[in-house]
Protein backbone atom coordinates (compact mmCIF):
# COMPACT_ATOMS: atom_id res chain seq x y z
CA UNK A 1 0.00 0.00 0.00
CA UNK A 2 3.00 2.34 0.81
CA UNK A 3 4.64 2.14 -2.85
CA UNK A 4 1.15 2.84 -3.99
CA UNK A 5 1.08 5.73 -2.35
CA UNK A 6 3.94 6.81 -3.12
CA UNK A 7 3.70 6.21 -6.61
CA UNK A 8 0.86 8.26 -6.92
CA UNK A 9 2.49 11.37 -5.28
CA UNK A 10 5.79 10.65 -7.03
CA UNK A 11 2.97 10.73 -10.66
CA UNK A 12 1.20 13.87 -9.06
CA UNK A 13 4.83 15.35 -8.19
CA UNK A 14 5.83 14.94 -11.92
CA UNK A 15 2.32 15.90 -13.75
CA UNK A 16 3.03 19.22 -11.56
CA UNK A 17 6.45 19.78 -13.12
CA UNK A 18 5.74 18.87 -16.16
CA UNK A 19 3.27 22.05 -16.28
CA UNK A 20 5.87 24.16 -14.99
CA UNK A 21 8.44 23.41 -16.92
CA UNK A 22 7.02 23.29 -19.98
CA UNK A 23 7.02 19.52 -21.42
CA UNK A 24 3.93 20.38 -23.74
CA UNK A 25 4.27 16.97 -26.03
CA UNK A 26 4.00 15.00 -22.64
CA UNK A 27 0.96 17.27 -20.67
CA UNK A 28 -0.79 16.85 -24.35
CA UNK A 29 -0.02 13.24 -24.31
CA UNK A 30 -1.33 12.65 -21.11
CA UNK A 31 -4.63 14.71 -21.37
CA UNK A 32 -5.64 13.05 -24.83
CA UNK A 33 -5.33 9.55 -22.80
CA UNK A 34 -7.42 10.49 -19.78
CA UNK A 35 -10.05 11.99 -22.55
CA UNK A 36 -10.33 8.78 -24.14
CA UNK A 37 -10.49 7.09 -20.72
CA UNK A 38 -13.73 9.05 -20.17
CA UNK A 39 -15.28 9.46 -23.58
CA UNK A 40 -17.50 7.58 -25.79
CA UNK A 41 -16.81 6.79 -29.24
CA UNK A 42 -18.15 4.56 -32.18
CA UNK A 43 -14.76 2.77 -33.31
CA UNK A 44 -16.69 1.34 -36.42
CA UNK A 45 -18.31 -1.95 -37.19
CA UNK A 46 -21.08 -1.31 -34.43
CA UNK A 47 -18.26 -1.47 -31.50
CA UNK A 48 -18.70 1.61 -29.01
CA UNK A 49 -15.35 2.73 -26.31
CA UNK A 50 -17.01 3.61 -23.28
CA UNK A 51 -15.84 5.58 -20.22
CA UNK A 52 -13.28 2.93 -18.45
CA UNK A 53 -15.49 3.61 -14.89
CA UNK A 54 -18.60 2.35 -16.91
CA UNK A 55 -17.20 -0.74 -18.45
CA UNK A 56 -15.91 -1.92 -14.91
CA UNK A 57 -19.55 -1.16 -13.79
CA UNK A 58 -21.40 -3.23 -16.28
CA UNK A 59 -18.74 -6.27 -15.91
CA UNK A 60 -19.42 -6.25 -12.33
CA UNK A 61 -23.30 -6.37 -12.97
CA UNK A 62 -22.57 -9.01 -15.89
CA UNK A 63 -20.37 -11.22 -13.17
CA UNK A 64 -22.96 -10.65 -10.75
CA UNK A 65 -25.80 -12.07 -12.07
Amino acid sequence: MAVAISNHRFQDAKMAATQETGYPELHETRMVGEALLDSYESVGDGKYRIPIQRAMELEANESGQ
